[in-house]
């Protein structure tokens, strides 16, 4: 088993909070965190997310966003997504 750098995971408060309410999002919202730019967005074509049903993956998406943890947009074959920081939590 490799061992990844702990800064590839989301904040351990965050992947609390994923766990805790909508586990089955774990592995989806782990892919995210990993995937996003300097400024917390990800933009991803239908194909970077094969490793999901599609629908599976968009069902993700909204317990994310329920959870307060993303917002996202569907743009028909891309999705754009932007991640919540700890600099949000602060506002």
């Amino acid at each position: 088993m490799q061992v990844q750098n702990v800064w590839e995971y989301p904040p351990y408060p965050f992947l609390e909070q994923v766990l805790e309410h909508c586990p089955k999002a774990g592995k989806t919202y782990c892919f995210l965190w990993k995937k996003r730019d300097k400024d917390n967005r990800v933009l991803l074509q239908r194909e970077d997310y094969t490793f999901r049903h599609p629908n599976a993956f968009k069902e993700d998406l909204r317990k994310l966003f329920n959870e307060g943890l993303i917002s996202f947009k569907d743009l028909g074959n891309r999705i754009s997504i932007e991640m919540i920081s700890w600099e949000d939590m602060e506002d």
